[in-house]
């Protein structure tokens, strides 16, 4: 899914971070010891969320929020094991290795106190895929279910793939053998959504819009209140069904805090947690002794890339690619990992290096000065680019700018001159995602499920492309590319499959559609009286896992 700049995009250059950490001194205050409201969780935000339907929510801020709402079939337990969630244990496979059988729970009930059903389900399901809903999902269905994509088009009035046997019984289809469907199962967009409360609207062109904003779910908390653009409050939910309800009350998040105001409300007990951290804070407060017990890490499977629009001037035609390639040699990706103070590991790849089962051939693009002028020379820029590079980033947080400022001095001196274009993550998301739109940008991709497909077939697949909301960025179209990576989605045999997704990785790479740059460690502080907090390799962060307790 696509890394919200509320985790970890950059807003200052290296000297102004520096001369923030001189004015802010050596010393920190100690961890706050009062300010704590009691079974409330307190988070902070710059953007608001996009919305808090499950088909529709899609980047790493919102997701865990609507996961609070929606709760689908199958989950994971603390480290990347699926276990059952919604259904009473993992599904059943056919002997063709097409068919799912999901049992469902028969407790479970949406937050308006009904019980789900199958057909629930099913009613969800053909939602996401419906062209109305405007799903950014969609594809993960209609490229696995038979007869999906058929009525996505309208060319069937139901899902031949899907059924319902009996009221706590769903049934799947798949058009081959994928072993990443239970992944996908697991994910908060095929959670079970009531109907009524979507057609209480009988404007059907509203439906959708107004139960973004009055989500009704399956989650152990409630939607509240939503203030757009000011705050969101969600409570628990007494209707949860669940083994172990949240030792939370509720869930506050206030929105348009920028980076020092987020930092500024933290270190004074005014938030729980805190993930985008400032250049300058994090390195004053990692060094200090009474910090660092509340600091959690993990290296996390995500990737943060420069995206090279293959339809766009200067990076499409016949010298499109040397182009690319020596934009992929000219970045010096080990400077950005030293300014990054222990947050980032250099990349070679797209796929990061700890994805369960996945060796990588890809050998990156060294960093070359020299190599990346003589590839200019042999598209055609003797000199450099004639025309200026716009670099798109979201301007929120304080990690995103220093990377971009980086990237714009090492292509200075290759020639190629970048002006940085930071703007709103609202504003940014859906320009780059739109065809003919952006040519150059600088982006974040984190994993939806703990699989090289992931990375590879949404972010290079020509499947992926779309003219709005595509997950192909850089539109780029490659035959081998999409003949290995479709071979390995209906291959059974794990090490083969993963060769394959292998094979296609280092051909994209040759392509240099993108520039890989570094592999994030996600880090997060917390203040002394949340417990229970732990990064998970999936979510990251699991609210419902949380309480509050004085210190």
């Amino acid at each position: 899914m696509p890394c919200h700049s509320s985790r970890a995009w950059i807003s200052f250059a290296l000297a102004v971070s520096l001369a923030a950490v001189g004015c802010q001194g050596d010393e920190s205050a100690a961890p706050p010891t009062t300010g704590w409201v009691a079974d409330t969780l307190r988070l902070g935000q710059g953007s608001d969320f996009r919305s808090l339907d499950p088909a529709i929510a899609n980047d790493t801020a919102n997701v865990p929020i609507v996961r609070m709402l929606f709760q689908p079939l199958l989950d994971y337990d603390d480290g990347v094991n699926l276990v059952p969630l919604t259904a009473e244990a993992l599904p059943t496979l056919s002997k063709d290795g097409k068919t799912y059988t999901f049992h469902l729970r028969k407790d479970v009930k949406f937050s308006n106190g009904r019980g789900v059903t199958a057909d629930d389900y099913l009613y969800s399901w053909r939602r996401v895929i419906n062209p109305k809903t405007k799903s950014p999902w969609a594809s993960f269905v209609t490229d696995r279910v038979a007869g999906a994509k058929e009525y996505a088009d309208g060319k069937a009035a139901d899902v031949q793939g899907l059924r319902a046997p009996d009221s706590h019984t769903l049934e799947v289809t798949l058009l081959h053998p994928d072993l990443t469907f239970p992944y996908v199962a697991a994910m908060p967009f095929l959670a079970p959504v009531p109907r009524e409360a979507i057609e209480s609207v009988k404007d059907e062109a509203e439906r959708n819009d107004h139960f973004a904003l009055h989500p009704v779910g399956n989650g152990p908390f409630v939607f509240k209140d939503w203030q757009r653009g000011l705050r969101l409050r969600l409570e628990r939910d007494p209707h949860y069904w669940g083994p172990k309800p949240s030792a939370l009350d509720a869930i506050e998040v206030q929105f348009g805090l920028d980076p020092l105001t987020l930092q500024l409300m933290f270190e004074r007990g005014e938030l729980d947690l805190m993930d985008r951290i400032p250049s300058a804070a994090y390195v004053r407060l990692r060094k200090d002794s009474r910090w660092q017990p509340n600091f959690e890490s993990l290296v996390f499977n995500g990737v943060y890339y420069l995206d090279m629009n293959c339809e766009m001037e200067p990076f499409n035609g016949p010298n499109g690619k040397k182009v690319r390639q020596a934009i992929s040699y000219a970045v010096n990706k080990d400077r950005i990992v030293q300014l990054g103070n222990g947050r980032y590991e250099a990349a070679k790849g797209v796929v990061p290096p700890h994805m369960p089962g996945y060796h990588s051939l890809v050998k990156g693009y060294p960093y070359d000065p020299k190599r990346a002028k003589e590839l200019l020379k042999e598209a055609g820029y003797p000199d450099g680019l004639p025309e200026p590079l716009t670099l798109w980033l979201s301007n929120e947080g304080d990690q995103g700018s220093l990377i971009a400022q980086v990237v714009q001095q090492d292509l200075a001196a290759v020639n190629v001159k970048v002006k940085l274009n930071p703007v709103n993550f609202a504003v940014f998301n859906p320009a780059v995602s739109r065809r003919n739109s952006v040519a150059f940008s600088f982006y974040g991709w984190f994993q939806d499920y703990p699989d090289p497909s992931d990375f590879l077939d949404v972010l290079f697949s020509s499947k992926s492309i779309s003219d709005v909301e595509s997950n192909n960025l850089t539109f780029y179209s490659s035959e081998e590319a999409d003949k290995l990576m479709e071979e390995a989605d209906r291959e059974t045999n794990p090490q083969k499959r993963m060769d394959l997704y292998a094979q296609a990785e280092e051909v994209i790479a040759d392509d240099a559609p993108v520039v890989p740059l570094v592999y994030p460690v996600e880090i997060w502080l917390h203040q002394s009286w949340v417990k229970g907090h732990k990064l998970h390799p999936v979510w990251l962060v699991r609210y419902e896992e949380l309480s509050i307790s004085p210190p």
